[in-house]
Order: structure tokens, then C-alpha cells, then sequence
């Protein structure tokens, strides 16, 4: 077993900032500067004092308590998020998709190394299609950076009832095999199981490696509801042609434990291993981004209630210059796009990417299910058209093409929609 290696410095930051920002605004997502600006102008134009006060009062979380204690500094990030979600609520779009890009140091993630992150969040979205986008958009992202041989890490541990089952049945089976731990992971067991269970130091890799393959798998624990959405997910990435491995040893910090678990790898060649055959190197596995489900994180902020909360992270070691602002210029779209059905939901990621590289700008809420709700999403945004995709195109292949002026439609096969919608835009110029 191969332990994921950080990616070299391959491009600038400002490149790897231009480019996912790009990619992201296309996907749906926004700054979270943005967010939080459209919110606070919101609730300027609310009337009712009362009530200004009262989103105001919301979610008041000590971060400066964070700062003082150290804390995990990706995980502060994600609670900022969180925070200004609780109190602005009502004035968000649901689910709420932004991201954020910064640099981090003091993190699990970063261990003591200095890295820009690029972080994509999703609030309040509990479906499978949430970690979908998420993924896709990511994905896409690192094909504009040029990565190559990409694939998925990914595993789930479920709900509570799931992950408790699960809990038990490991922490029974390392205390029975307990002679057979190194001593380093004899020690990490009264401390934290799953430090053993996912432990990446070299002499435990290769002493226990076989005793990690017989150990319980979080798979076997997941209820109804919990396999559900993990196989929903599984079949989004088989759909959007992405390989995928299921990982059962990889777990996700303690406080954002549960569900849905992923990491985005590229195999790519390194200097400081030889084949044995003329010093030719071997393709290791490089980690460049990982994600999950953190619903649990929410408690942090003293809610009853936890929140549906899903991110990816894309990494780069980074250098300490003056932190990046970049400003995106993007093109007016002339099409929203309708999906209605879990089967036409599963393609529409990738008529979302075919019209991407096309640079046919779009308009999409692929997370929402209601037709009403994204027609009148369309409609307030005074689209000259739309396409819609149901179960039956979703089927053969194709998409309906509306003319909202005329209500004049058109059946159009998908791998011909660049080229249908570019000259539908020209007769628009």
C-alpha cells in the first residue's frame, strides 16, 4: 500500500486560482465573499427591525477562541461557512453552493507544510447528487490544470446507527488481534482506533497490511437509507466515467466522521523511485484533493440540529507571497438547463461538462429535483432558452430544446447540443 504523496509545484498559484474559479462559477458555485456580501445587502432591505435583529443575533460563534486554541485551520474555515449559513438562511439560496481559497499551514491536511487550497462547499445539500457535483466539478478542475489518470478513493461509514455498529465491531477485532499490532499502533489503539485502523506509518503499512484486510468494513454496517446513498453516488461516478476504488481503511477526522468519504488521486511518476530497469521511474499515487461529508461539524456552532454539509479541497504547496485576488469575467448565458428524474440527474453532469468545453455558458441547479422550481428559476433569469432532459432522453441520448418566446421545441441528440446551442447564440447576436 502506497501512502498518497503531495503534489509538486507544477504551475503558479495564480494559474491554479484563475482556473478553479473558472471552472467552479461555471458549475454553480460562488466566492464566498460574494455570498456573504448578497446577504448582508439582504438584510439591509429587510423592514422589519425586528427581524434584522434577530438573523443578526444568530450563530455567534467565538472564532477568536479558535486562533487562541490552535485549532484545525481547515475545519475554522468550514465553520465560518457554517456560521454565516446559520444566520443567513432565510436569504440563501438552497442548497448553498460557494468557495473559498486561501492558504493553510496549521492543519491535519497541511502538516506544517504551507498549502493553497482551493475548497469547493456545499450547505444544506443531503442528497447523493450534492457529492456528484462536488466530485465532478473538482474532477474538471484538475483537467484544466492537466493532471492525467484520475481516479476515486472512496469509502462510507454512514449514519450514527451505521458508524456505531461499526465502531464496536472493529474496536473488537484490533483488541482481539492486539499481539499482532506494531507498537507504534498498540499505543495509538487506547488513544484513538481509528489512528489504527488508517495508521500510514512505513513498518505498520507492511506488518499489518494483512490484518487490515480481514478487519470489519463500514461497508457491511451501512443500513438501508446509508446504502442508498453511497450506491446513488457510486453510480453518478460510473456515469461520469470516473474510475473509482472503495477504500475501506480510509476514515475521516473525528469531529466530521460520518458518511460519504473521498479523495481525488493522479498516478504519476516520481524522481526518487526506480523501477530496476535503467533507472525508469514508477507511477505512484498522488493525492490532490480530498472531500466528504461534515454534518457532525455543525454541532461545533451549539445547534440541536445538524446541518447537511458537503466539500472538496484541491492542494498545492505554495510559497508566502502576497495573498491572490482574481476577478473572472464571464459571458451572460443565454440556456438553463432542466433535469426531472434521478436517471436524467446522472447525465446531466455530463451534458454540464460536454457544454463546459464547448465554452457555451450555462445556467443549471442540477441539486434541485422540483420542475417547478427550476422553471421559475428560468424564467426569473429571462433565458431565451432552456433544455430539459427526462427520464426518456435521458435514455436516448438527447435533449429537448425550448424557445421560451415561441414555445417552439426541438429534440436534440446530446453529442450535437455544442454546436445546436453555437448557433442558436449567433442568431441571438
Amino acid at each position: 500500500m502506497t501512502q498518497p504523496k503531495t503534489p509538486s509545484k507544477i504551475f503558479s498559484e495564480e494559474q491554479f486560482l484563475k482556473k478553479s474559479s473558472e471552472v467552479a462559477l461555471y458549475y454553480g458555485f460562488r466566492p464566498f465573499q460574494n455570498w456573504q456580501e448578497e446577504a448582508q445587502e439582504k438584510l439591509k432591505n429587510i423592514e422589519d427591525k425586528h427581524r434584522r435583529k434577530e438573523v443578526k443575533e444568530r450563530g455567534q460563534f467565538n472564532f477568536n477562541d479558535c486562533e487562541e486554541k490552535k485549532e484545525d485551520a481547515f475545519q475554522t474555515e468550514k465553520l465560518k461557512i457554517l456560521d454565516h449559513y446559520v444566520k443567513h438562511a432565510s436569504l440563501l439560496s438552497s442548497p448553498a453552493l460557494c468557495f473559498w481559497h486561501g492558504r493553510i499551514s496549521h492543519s491535519k491536511i497541511a502538516e506544517g507544510t504551507p498549502l493553497s487550497v482551493f475548497s469547493l462547499e456545499a450547505i444544506a445539500g443531503s442528497k447523493s447528487t450534492t457529492e456528484a457535483l462536488l466530485i465532478r466539478t473538482a474532477k474538471a478542475i484538475l483537467d484544466e490544470l492537466h493532471f492525467k489518470n484520475l481516479g476515486i478513493h472512496i469509502n462510507s461509514l454512514g449514519d450514527r446507527e451505521s458508524f456505531g455498529r461499526f465502531e464496536r465491531e472493529l474496536g473488537n477485532f484490533y483488541k482481539k488481534n492486539s499481539t499482532s499490532l506494531t507498537t507504534h499502533c498498540r499505543s495509538n489503539l487506547k488513544k484513538d482506533l481509528f489512528k489504527v485502523h488508517s495508521c500510514t506509518e512505513e513498518k505498520c503499512l507492511k506488518e499489518m497490511n494483512g490484518l487490515r484486510e480481514r478487519a470489519p468494513k463500514p461497508i457491511s454496517f451501512l443500513n438501508g437509507s446509508s446504502r442508498t446513498h453511497f450506491g446513488e453516488i457510486l453510480e453518478f461516478l460510473e456515469t461520469m466515467d470516473i474510475p473509482y476504488q472503495i477504500k475501506h481503511s480510509l476514515l475521516s477526522d473525528s469531529t466530521m466522521r460520518l458518511k460519504t468519504i473521498f479523495e481525488i488521486h493522479s498516478e504519476m511518476a516520481t524522481d526518487d523511485e526506480s523501477n530496476g530497469d535503467g533507472g525508469t521511474t514508477k507511477p505512484k499515487s498522488v493525492r490532490l484533493a480530498i472531500g466528504g461529508r461534515y454534518d457532525a461539524l455543525s454541532r461545533k456552532l451549539g445547534l440541536r440540529k445538524e446541518i447537511p454539509a458537503v466539500g472538496i479541497s484541491i492542494f498545492c504547496p505554495t510559497s508566502h507571497e502576497k495573498k491572490l485576488s482574481i476577478t473572472i469575467k464571464t459571458k451572460q448565458p443565454q440556456v438553463y438547463f432542466i433535469q426531472l428524474g434521478f436517471d436524467a440527474k446522472r447525465r446531466s453532469l455530463e451534458v454540464i461538462e460536454l457544454l463546459r468545453h464547448a465554452r457555451i455558458p450555462l445556467h443549471q441547479n442540477v441539486i434541485k429535483d422540483k420542475l417547478t422550481v427550476q422553471l421559475s428559476q428560468a424564467e426569473k433569469m429571462n433565458v431565451p432558452y432552456i433544455l430539459i432532459m427526462g427520464q426518456k432522453e435521458a435514455i436516448e441520448g438527447s435533449c429537448i430544446v425550448r424557445n421560451m418566446n415561441t414555445r417552439s421545441q426541438e429534440t436534440v441528440n446530446i453529442s450535437l447540443l455544442p454546436t445546436y446551442l453555437k448557433h442558436l447564440e449567433e442568431e441571438l447576436v
